[in-house]
């Protein structure tokens, strides 16, 4: 329809305004115009009969002109073809708008398309999906930071450090301290470096002196000799604090000692926080100083090279070349400060001087690998890990060098251990507060959060195994100084919509060995005559346990020399509604009263307790099973050439089969230690706390209207007769059916001492 003319359908159109619609024209007769009026009450044209719109468009046009042709006049034309042409014309009307409609109708639809779902855009590539998820985990790693300054569980130290005007610097130094942590502020080395520089502290300056130079100083020759005396006697004082001179080594009159020349005290409480950010500032400030020296003198060096006469056949190196040589340059530059033959023949202001001028090559290395990870950040996410172990490494140096620079600074030593995620693991299992899953689970999350970018072997091997079942895992992989025992037990498995019983292992250490390793390794040694000591005392008394214990029975030198330890089992609650808890028992020498309880507690096994099947003890049996078998070893003295059961042990145990243990000592169970519901549980008594009989040593009652009221004291109780024999307490304490596993230790622990902990 685009292609048909448009002057034709004009014409006619333009010349019939020009004659009255109603005036007849001079040539029509009457008649004709009789005939032809039409009605006036019919004001609306009729749809031709005839289909005009067959064809091709030169015909349909074609046809039109032979109607308009007929008369001069649009008067003569009959209502069937007046109504044709209105037709014709309509449609032609109608086949010039379409194309602008088209456009308009494709201009409103691609507006739609761009202001309309977001998810009819342009899909992005794969690398730029990455570095989105990136950018958004880097986020939201910043914003746990910003929380964990104000939170409630935040050390104060922290705290106290956050709520100053702190600028960006100084705010990125705590959280690169706070990553280094792994998102824990109580496992942070500033928090160490804060809570060590609390107080008054006191510092002192060493040099090495002659004779001559110490009656200089205190001219009291006597004072002197003293001294030296004190030094040439002690072998370890005389290794590390007496030499030769190293200029003249033959004289004996200039041997020198090392002695403190100078001893202040300072007080730092409140000054920790400027020391932190004064030493960054430092930093700032002379490292730039120091990277302009370098430039000057790498400029110099070029200059020197570009006189030199050029050889001829020798290949010009490329970029990286010469890249590498300005590593290794800047590497032989730090090499001799870093060293520590220099630490050790360095004196004084020298020494430290020296060191803070490592500090602040570390520190300008750091900025640099920091600023080249931004810009692969923004360049390229498949060349980060290399550039994240990089910097990892370089912070990792800063901070041991930064440590023995303050350390020397203020005369303190600290041990060179760091807290990383597997040491984490390790203070919360050993102190009791976490189960080894739970414990686990908090590793996971701080592993996938930090994008698995670790450096140990152990706990890479670590985060591989599936939840389901951590103890095995922890302990399969970690190597513990002790190799724990497998323990087959019934447990509660979830399974096809039901809990099901079901076995499988635990792992429990073995009694005899922790406590050699603790004698042994550790070096807490009971003394004999602390032993012997506890003994008589309990023996003085007339407690039966220890008058008819067999230790007391043996011959001289092995009477009263089994050093006693104690049992101590319970549950603790995870969670704030009690529906998560954890049983485990633990070991302790009696005699050892450390000031945290804690660290006199050795873990022997610990188990969810909802996994565990309490029925007739049906897990706890067979591992209280093995304690009894592995207390009644320690009471022997040696170590066991076979299992509980008589089956062959492993190669690691097999191999100190027949030793002696703890250079000969034995041991000894004396108490059963834990709480009334423990007691319950493990011994099966049929009283309890809240039962009317409350007490499992008599029959004493909870009711006032008893003869055997419980309150009551002196001699005339009613309770006082009723005080049961170990034939009357399994009789009549003790539940029907199995016994408890603990009453096999018949030769460790006879008759112990029962503690109730309320």
């Amino acid at each position: 329809m685009s292609s048909q003319p448009a002057t034709p359908a004009t014409s006619p159109l333009k010349a019939s305004p020009s004659v009255p619609a109603t005036q007849p024209s001079p040539t029509t007769s009457p008649a004709t115009t009789g005939q032809n009026k039409r009605k006036h009450g019919d004001t609306s044209l009729k749809k031709p009969e005839k289909d005009v719109s067959t064809g091709s468009p030169q015909e349909q046009w074609a046809s039109i002109q032979d109607i308009l042709q007929r008369g001069h006049t649009v008067d003569r034309l009959s209502d069937d073809e007046l109504a044709e042409v209105v037709f014709q014309i309509d449609r032609l009307k109608k086949s010039r708008s379409m194309p602008a409609t088209v456009e308009k109708a494709g201009a409103t639809k691609a507006e739609e398309q761009k202001d309309g779902d977001p998810k009819d855009k342009r899909e992005l590539t794969p690398e730029q999906e990455a570095k989105l998820a990136l950018k958004k985990k880097l986020h939201a790693r910043y914003m746990r930071f910003s929380r964990s300054l104000t939170s409630g569980r935040t050390p104060k130290e922290v705290r106290k450090l956050a709520d100053r005007d702190l600028d960006s610097d100084q705010r990125n130094f705590l959280f690169e301290h706070w990553l280094q942590a792994n998102e824990n502020w109580n496992a942070s080395k500033l928090l160490v470096t804060l809570k060590n520089k609390s107080g008054k502290k006191k510092v002192g300056l060493r040099r090495w002196l002659t004779k001559a130079d110490l009656l200089q100083k205190y001219k009291d020759e006597e004072v002197v000799q003293a001294i030296i005396d004190a030094k040439v006697n002690d072998k370890e004082l005389c290794k590390t604090q007496v030499r030769n001179h190293p200029d003249c080594p033959h004289r004996e009159d200039l041997k020198q000692y090392l002695c403190v020349v100078d001893d202040s005290e300072e007080n730092y409480e409140g000054e920790e926080v400027e020391h932190t950010f004064e030493m960054d500032n430092d930093l700032d400030e002379s490292s730039s100083d120091q990277s302009s020296d370098e430039d000057g003198q790498e400029e110099d060096e070029e200059e020197q090279e570009s006189k030199k006469p050029k050889k001829k056949g020798k290949p010009k190196q490329p970029k990286s070349a010469k890249k590498n040589k300005k590593i290794k340059k800047s590497k032989q530059w730090t090499k001799p400060r870093t060293s520590s033959k220099q630490y050790e023949s360095a004196r004084g202001d020298k020494l430290l001087k020296a060191m803070k001028d490592d500090v602040e090559a570390q520190a300008s290395l750091i900025r640099t690998e920091r600023a080249d990870l931004q810009r692969l950040m923004d360049e390229s996410v498949a060349s980060m890990p290399s550039a994240v172990d990089k910097l990892t490494t370089t912070c990792d140096k800063f901070d041991k060098i930064t440590k023995e620079f303050w350390n020397k600074v203020n005369g303190e030593d600290v041990d060179k251990d760091t807290d990383g995620l597997l040491q984490h693991m390790y203070n919360k299992i050993s102190s009791g507060a976490s189960s080894i899953d739970a414990a686990m689970k908090d590793a996971q999350a701080g592993f996938q959060d930090t994008q698995k970018f670790f450096k140990g072997k152990t706990i890479k091997s670590l985060m591989r195994f599936k939840p389901g079942n951590a103890a095995r895992d922890f302990f399969k992989t970690v190597k513990l100084p002790l190799e724990p025992t497998p323990v087959k037990v019934p447990v509660w498995e979830y399974a096809d919509g039901e809990w099901k019983q079901a076995s499988t292992t635990v792992p429990v250490l073995d009694i005899h060995e922790i406590l050699s390793y603790v004698h042994c390794e550790l070096g807490l040694q009971t003394p004999p005559e602390k032993v012997k000591e506890y003994w008589a005392h309990l023996c003085s008394h007339g407690v039966p346990f220890a008058t008819r214990h067999p230790s007391t029975h043996a011959n001289e030198p092995c009477r009263h020399s089994h050093i006693p330890f104690s049992l101590y089992g319970d549950e603790c609650q995870l969670s704030a509604d009690g529906s998560e808890k954890v049983t485990a028992m633990f070991v302790s020498l009696t005699l050892f009263r450390p000031k945290e309880v804690r660290l006199g507690h050795f873990m022997v096994f610990c188990m969810k307790d909802e996994f565990m099947v309490h029925e007739n003890l049906a897990t706890l049996s067979p591992i209280l099973k093995h304690i009894a078998w592995s207390s009644n070893v320690a009471f022997d003295g040696k170590f066991p050439q076979c299992g509980p059961m008589g089956e062959a042990l492993s190669s690691s145990k097999m191999a100190r089969a027949g030793d002696f243990l703890a250079h000969g000592r034995a041991f000894a169970a004396c108490e059963l230690r834990g709480d009334w519901k423990w007691h319950e549980r493990t011994l099966r008594l049929l009283h309890t706390p809240t039962s009317t009989c409350c007490c499992l040593f008599c029959g004493a009652e909870a009711s006032d209207e008893s003869p055997l009221r419980y309150y009551e004291t002196g001699e005339s109780a009613g309770w006082a007769s009723t005080i049961a024999t170990t034939a009357d307490f399994l009789l009549h304490k003790v539940r029907p059916g199995c016994l408890s596993d603990l009453d096999c230790m018949s030769k460790s622990c006879y008759q112990p001492t029962i503690s109730i902990l309320f």
